[in-house]
């Protein structure tokens, strides 16, 4: 009873984590797009992620942008070279 179980069952117990591995695969890249939208080309945020899992979003969550951070210099760069 137990090998018919088994046999039933086995295709389950493989499909489940090659699909965990692999949603966490595609939310892992999606953090790495948004860390390099935020201007962080260098960070290894797909890494951090698929390893660390939630530790990893949280961190890129916390990166700056700094791509904002650039726009309000060259603003302000603009501005005092008008004046």
């Amino acid at each position: 009873m137990s090998d018919l179980i088994m046999f039933l069952f086995a295709p389950i117990f493989l499909a489940v984590p090659a699909l965990v591995i692999i949603i966490h695969c595609i939310v892992a890249k999606k953090f790495n797009k948004i860390a390099q939208q935020k201007g962080h080309y260098d960070v290894h945020a797909f890494a951090m992620c698929f390893w660390l899992g939630i530790i990893g979003y949280l961190y890129v969550i916390a990166l700056p942008d700094l791509t904002v951070r650039c726009v309000y210099i060259i603003n302000e760069v603009e501005t005092k070279t008008e004046d």
